[in-house]
């Protein structure tokens, strides 16, 4: 079965880091993060979590590989409709104030907004007199034909927002002229975007086409949330415990929290790790060397395209991870259950009971209160000797969220209109709302405005639009790190000392043919299963890990097509990079 990535994983993601901020101490986590779809089993193993897509590796080539999304960067929300039509404002109406108004569409995600009521609309009207007719769309299937129809039809509006344009969107309308160049106007009509993209070429880069037209502009966060291990610090420290530099001494770690009752009740009830499925099994591959996408691709300091599973290092990690759960260090039921069985199991604990774990932020899995027992555990050093490194999950740069079309008279108004959301006090008004009505800034921390008669999820709904990463503009790090909320801080403080040891497998590339990016995607369809079945395999017991079935396993990838696979990402990389 495939699992699509959808824009509403990452969405849901932000979602959640946003609401906790208002979750009491000792609260219950939301509700835990679960797959799309559920997954068909193999008997014994039940492979949710398999294969996540990486936004980073995507190469533009294909955007939903096989298997499924991170189980850490989505959380449940409740099913939307199948169909529903846009809110669209009759154009020809001059009583509602719309003539000379701009027309604009775009998806959002966030359950009962309304853009027409809504206080971001409103307040970027008295300030830039710009105004706007909607068609807004909540559902991912509707919004996605009715924007296939709008370009094939002809019946454009002037701009998208929340455009959720694709690299092979961007790269075709650009082509046919139906998405205007935004290059020669950024400079006139964009400046402080054109100024912060002058500072960061990486982020120019992301976002130019190969003939050096931008035909989308893009969502910029100079701090993007990612996934770690979260080790439990407070148990470190009860049992006279430094944070472990390797992987041996983590696993030791672990030893220590299966024997030496941290928790202090007297009882044996300590799980050391707690993981779901290959995808946070292979988190740990960091530790022996490798980072691999979610296509098990990377590209090594030579230029050369790997495929990780064919690296000696990676039967290391396999064995290791066998190791741990051969020893009782690992949850038993590691891949025999999903994110909503585990949320249901942790939503009943009172008492601190996990070791460590693979998270965004510890309260996406167990209560604000158990949260504060937890750090991040820094990249383990692989023995080699080489650097210790975290897989970059999420960059900062997310392309295709405004775009402007050939339909518009007056581009150059509404890229000013949008350059505003690249300023810090746009960007604030985006993320957070109106200071004094919807947060308070002390001029050190900030904290939202709530009551009984407006709690967190109206402010959300109603009065910020940024709750997604689908909303051009920049998102104020500096603002957000600020927060008044203890823990919170402390998270982003520790995300923040991370950052420089972060790698990015494969870097994004502009999209290939039709006829590669279709084999691609059947590759990674085998492929994908087949890696995270065997690992889950191995891990579990299931299969005996030695020679004879580890070659087997290797054999069985090549027969699928794991070298075609490499093959086509080195072309792919090859044709961006080094033709540069």
């Amino acid at each position: 079965m495939i699992y699509t990535w959808t824009r509403r994983t990452r969405t849901a993601a932000m979602a959640l880091a946003a609401a906790i901020a208002f979750a009491a101490p000792g609260s219950t986590a939301l509700a835990a993060p679960t797959a799309l779809e559920e997954p068909e089993s193999t008997p014994g193993i039940d492979l949710q979590s398999t294969t996540e897509i990486d936004p980073q590796s995507t190469t533009g080539i294909d955007s939903q590989p096989a298997t499924e999304i991170d189980p850490q960067a989505t959380m449940e929300i409740d099913p939307l409709p199948t169909t529903e039509p846009a809110r669209e404002t009759d154009s020809t109406d001059d009583a509602d104030g719309t003539e000379g108004a701009y027309t604009i569409m775009g998806l959002d995600l966030e359950s009962g907004r309304d853009w027409n009521t809504h206080a971001f609309f409103i307040e970027t009207r008295e300030k830039t007199g710009v105004d706007f007719i909607f068609r807004q769309y909540s559902d991912e299937a509707a919004y996605q034909a009715a924007k296939d129809t709008a370009f094939a039809s002809g019946d454009l509006p002037d701009a998208f927002f929340k455009a959720a344009l694709t690299p092979e969107e961007e790269l075709r309308y650009r082509q046919s002229g139906q998405l205007i160049d935004l290059a020669p106007l950024m400079e006139t009509y964009a400046p402080t975007l054109s100024a912060i993209l002058d500072a960061r070429e990486d982020w120019r880069a992301a976002i130019t086409h190969p003939d050096g037209s931008i035909a989308a502009l893009p969502s910029l966060n100079g701090y993007e949330r990612q996934c770690y291990i979260w080790i439990n610090r407070e148990w470190l420290d009860a049992l006279g415990l430094s944070m472990p530099n390797d992987f041996g001494e983590f696993a030791a770690a672990l030893e220590a929290f299966r024997d030496r009752d941290p928790n202090g009740n007297g009882r044996k009830d300590e799980l050391p790790l707690s993981i779901v499925g290959p995808w946070e099994a292979k988190f740990f591959l960091h530790a022996f060397g490798l980072v691999p996408n979610d296509y098990n691709i990377y590209v090594d300091e030579s230029g050369a395209v790997r495929y990780a599973p064919f690296e000696p290092e990676y039967r290391s990690f396999a064995e290791a991870m066998r190791g741990l759960k051969r020893d009782g260090l690992l949850d038993p039921d590691a891949f025999r259950q999903g994110q909503t069985q585990r949320a249901t199991t942790l939503s009943e604990i009172k008492t601190n009971m996990m070791g460590a774990f693979v998270t965004i932020a510890p309260y996406t899995l167990i209560s604000t209160e158990l949260s504060e027992a937890y750090s991040i555990l820094p990249p383990l050093a692989p023995e080699d000797g080489g650097d210790a490194r975290y897989r970059r999950l999420f960059s900062g740069v997310v392309q295709g969220t405004f775009a402007i079309t050939s339909r518009c008279e007056e581009p150059g108004r509404l890229l000013e209109w949008v350059d505003y959301l690249y300023t810090e006090e746009g960007g604030r008004l985006a993320m957070a709302g109106v200071e004094d009505v919807d947060y308070n800034w002390s001029g050190s921390s900030w904290s939202w405005i709530t009551d009984d008669f407006t709690p967190i999820e109206t402010v959300l709904r109603d009065r910020v639009i940024r709750t997604d990463n689908l909303t051009p503009g920049l998102s104020p790090a500096d603002f957000e790190r600020r927060t008044s909320l203890a823990l919170e801080a402390r998270v982003r403080r520790e995300g923040d000392a991370i950052q420089p040891s972060l790698v990015t497998p494969f870097p994004f590339t502009w999209p290939v043919g039709d006829a590669e990016r279709s084999e691609i995607a059947a590759l990674q369809y085998r492929l994908g299963a087949a890696v995270d079945e065997g690992i889950a395999r191995f891990i579990d017991g299931e299969t005996e890990l030695n020679d004879e079935n580890w070659a087997a396993f290797v054999v069985g990838l090549r027969e699928l097509g794991a070298d075609r696979l490499t093959e086509l990402f080195q072309s792919a990389y090859d044709g961006q990079f080094r033709r540069q």
